[in-house]
């Protein structure tokens, strides 16, 4: 069973793979080597790629309660791999596709899997959040109802927001 501590320290991990590794591809450290380097380097930085993502969700519960750490990684440990897959079979497909290409097809797959991935992950942990200060509160009945009412409104905003900026994001690259 994967604890609070174990998670973030693994994600850290990999997400400093992942800065190292992009590091490596941008400032070409591998020098006359450069093809063998991107070759093995580039599908090892895909599979990372979702580490710093984790990295930062799991930093976000950290200080959290422990059922609320539980109630994203119940969802986060099988949703990350499914990513990693799909991203290495992209990467590996036929005619050579690759994120550096500039596949659209990739790269459309590949936004919606983290869009899904990350609001997914931030209603999960605003909902049981919001439930459990309830519960502190000793709030019950048709007030608890009407506070959850509240709160989907408030995560509703949230994803607006952030589906906003991802696709300002996007546009502006």
């Amino acid at each position: 069973m994967m604890t609070k501590k174990s998670v973030l320290i693994i994600s850290g991990i990999g997400g400093g793979l992942f800065v190292l590794l992009l590091l490596s591809l941008l400032y070409d450290f591998c020098g006359p080597y450069r093809h063998v380097c991107k070759s093995v380097y580039t599908p090892i930085a895909y599979a990372f790629f979702s580490f710093p993502f984790v990295f930062l969700l799991s930093l976000l519960t950290y200080w959290a309660k422990d059922e609320l750490f539980r109630a994203w990684w119940n969802f986060a440990r099988w949703w990350v791999p499914v990513i990693v897959v799909v991203t290495l079979l992209l990467e590996n497909a036929g005619g050579g596709g690759s994120l550096n290409m500039g596949q659209d097809f990739t790269i459309f797959i590949l936004v919606i899997l983290y869009t899904i991935f990350i609001i997914t992950s931030i209603v999960k942990i605003i909902k049981r959040y919001s439930y459990l200060k309830f519960l502190e509160q000793g709030i019950s009945g048709d007030k608890l109802n009407e506070l959850k009412h509240k709160t989907n409104k408030k995560i509703a905003i949230a994803v607006i927001l952030f589906l906003t900026a991802w696709f300002l994001i996007g546009y502006l690259m």
